[in-house]
This record gives structure tokens, sequence and C-alpha cells, in this order.
């Protein structure tokens, strides 16, 4: 966090350590911090062999490869923040201050950060409080200026002041996702090995309702490969859900075509239960009415939506009926 805010954003530790032999609560505890880290890499000392992560005991290897694909699945978003860490300075893990700076009380905190301004993550540290199956207790405060929702459940929670101690298992972070944000995740897909391969995922973009019903969120997207981006050839979108309406609109004068991009679905989060959700997706894509099944505390419709072109007044519109169904 201090590299961030002094200018150096794309920084990492060592994982798991640089020295000697790490237990395994230890592991545990930096793959599932280090995959936050805009740097996120193994490496050791050459004097500490065998720490590649087949090695390790089962468990150890179903943590390592949950963590790096919680990295893949989260790409996007994370390419995002470096497009605009590269355009604006702000770094990608920030201290709790730098996104509420009105409370005074967060000034202190630095076991707990902000990944860009919609994730909170409360890391591990130090030995697990059971050995047997390698749950931690982890101190997490949340500002009350946001609510905010559980990465793993979707659902909202409301969390008094102060902090709170929660228990986490083995597989799970502490993260949740701040109230007014969208978030585009790749889907599973079939097996791959490399982010190269993931990238072909189609994506789910997630909705976080606040309290009035709104969001916001950003996709930037280009080769990822060369320089042409200086050239224009990129995409930069904002999404936005206001008036019981889905717009996506993009910024700026660039212009990139990749075949691969497609938001297939959009799950939105903090909706109430219990009404029936119709949405009519304008054309060019298609246009039909569908009814929205609750899901896992949201709803989900399948768009289908590829790049983006076409799209008429450079606006998509997923659009609700009756208007009133948020009482």
């Amino acid at each position: 966090m201090s590299q961030g805010v002094a200018g150096h954003p794309f920084a990492g530790a060592d994982i798991p350590g640089y020295k000697l032999e790490p237990p395994e609560d230890l592991w545990i505890s930096m793959y599932q911090l280090g995959m936050f880290y805009p740097f996120f890499r193994a490496h050791n000392e050459i004097n500490y062999q065998d720490r590649e992560p087949w090695l390790q005991p089962a468990n150890i290897q179903d943590v390592i490869s949950d963590a790096i694909k919680f990295r893949y699945s989260i790409i996007h978003y994370l390419y995002t923040m470096f497009y605009e860490s590269s355009v604006t300075g702000a770094p990608l893990l920030r201290a709790m201050w730098y996104e509420f700076r009105e409370d005074e009380s967060l000034i202190g905190l630095d076991k707990q950060f902000m990944f860009g301004e919609s994730i909170l993550v409360c890391p591990k540290e130090g030995k697990a409080s059971s050995e047997k199956d390698f749950t931690f207790l982890v101190d997490c405060v949340f500002p009350t200026a946001s609510k905010w929702y559980n990465w793993y459940t979707g659902e909202k929670v409301d969390y008094p002041a102060g902090v709170q101690t929660i228990e986490l298992p083995q597989n799970e972070q502490g993260i949740w996702v701040k109230e007014g944000s969208m978030i585009p995740l790749l889907d599973d897909g079939e097996d791959y090995v490399s982010l190269k391969q993931a990238l072909l995922n189609t994506l789910t973009l997630h909705v976080y309702l606040d309290e009035n019903y709104e969001a916001t969120g950003y996709l930037y997207n280009d080769d990822k490969t060369t320089f042409n981006y200086k050239d224009g050839q990129y995409d930069y979108f904002k999404f936005e859900h206001f008036d019981d309406t889905l717009h996506v609109t993009r910024i700026g004068d660039g212009d990139f075509d990749d075949e691969h991009l497609i938001i297939k679905r959009v799950q939105f989060h903090g909706l109430r239960e219990g009404n029936l959700y119709y949405a009519l997706v304008l054309q060019p894509f298609f246009e039909r009415w569908v009814e929205l099944p609750f899901h896992d505390g949201g709803i989900e419709v399948n768009l289908g939506l590829k790049n983006f072109d076409g799209y008429q007044q450079e606006m998509i519109e997923l659009q609700y009926e009756p208007m009133s169904i948020f009482p």
C-alpha cells in the first residue's frame, strides 16, 4: 500500500516467503493475500527448494489453485485498474482512508485494504485458529459509509461500527463488495492452465445495487500484447444502473474489436425477493421479454452480448417492467 500511494503501484511480495520453510497456514494466508498483489509471483531463495505447488499437500494445492483461478476470474477488473492507474496514478491496493477520507477512524488501519474502489479485503494473518481444518479468525472494520455484499454468497450484510471478528474456512478469504459497484467476472469454462486460455471464457457482469438501486462500473480492454492501444486500439466502457435501466456507454476515442469479449449474463444482487422481474433487451441484439428467476440473492439474464458492436446511440438498455418492482 505504501508503494502504491508513492507512485509505484506494480508491487508485491515473494510468495509464500523468500526464505525458510513456511508452515501450511502460511502457505494458505500468503497465496490468498498474494492473489490481490498487483505483482503476484511465487519466488524463493535458491537454497530453499521444493516450493512447487504440486509438491505440497493436497489441501495446499487446492488453496493455490483456488487463488490462481480467483485471480483469473477478476482479471478484467484488475486490468481495468491497471489502465486507470496508468492514467491517474491511483494505486490498486488502497489503504482504507484512501477510499473513505471522511472517516478518521480508518486512518490507522494497516491490516486490511480496498482492492480498487469496489472490493474490501481483510486478509488472514498469523496462525490458523484451528490447525485441523485451517480456519482463521479475521478482524475487519467495515466503513459505515457503505453497505457491503459478501463475495461468496452475494448477499448484503450490515455490520455495525467497530472491529468485527469473522471466522473464515480454509478456502475462503475475507472479501466484500461495496454497494453500488459493478464487477465483470470471467465465467468458469473448460479446464485451463494459463490466463491466455481463461480469457477465451465469457463474462458475467455482477451488479451490486445500493439502497437507491444504482451501481457503476468500468471495463477496459485491448489486445494485452502490443502497444497498439497507444494508437487507439482499445475499448473503455462505463456501466451504470439507474432509473431501473442498465446503461453501457463507450468512453474516449478507442475502438478495438475483440471477438472473445462476450458478456453472457448480468447478475443483480440486492433486489427484493418475492417479486417478478422482467427484462427487455433492446435491439440490435434481440428483443424479447424474459422472466428473471431469483438466484443466490440476485437475478441473472442471458444477454449474449458480443463486443457491444452496433448498439444504438452507444447504449445498451436492460429495462424492467413494471417500474414499481422496487417497493
